[in-house]
């Protein structure tokens, strides 16, 4: 755990080792793992051609308000193993939709009233931290 980092907080830089939390590298890790034997899923959607030509027209007008690198419309999406950087990127997304989720379901076992646990997953999931 030696590894400076110069090119970030300049001037000064930042010693990674001992200011980062390794505990999310290792459980990134950890669901990275888990996720490789996850099988390769490909599916075929049987889009109507209609769709295909209202999405060419609507990327059509984006691109002349400046919308120009739009993705294609897949027509056999595949699902499978992620890569370690995509598991590191929506670690806190997972984690605040399960912590959101557990802070409705205490609120709940408190007030018995489901709109104070619709409110309380909406403030868990908007404020930040």
């Amino acid at each position: 755990f030696k590894w400076y980092d110069y090119k970030s907080w300049y001037p000064i830089g930042r010693p990674i080792g001992t200011t980062i939390f390794p505990g999310m590298q290792f459980t990134g890790v950890w669901i990275w793992k888990a996720l490789k034997w996850v099988p390769v899923i490909t599916l075929d959607i049987p889009l109507p051609k209609f769709v295909y030509q209202w999405y060419k027209s609507f990327k059509a007008r984006l691109s002349r308000r400046g919308w120009i690198h739009l993705p294609p419309l897949p027509k056999n999406p595949n699902f499978g193993p992620m890569s370690l950087n995509d598991v590191c990127v929506l670690i806190p997304a997972w984690f605040g939709s399960i912590a959101s989720a557990f802070c409705g379901l205490l609120t709940y076992e408190v007030s018995r009233s489901i709109n104070a646990a619709i409110v309380a997953i909406g403030i868990m999931a908007i404020i930040p931290g």
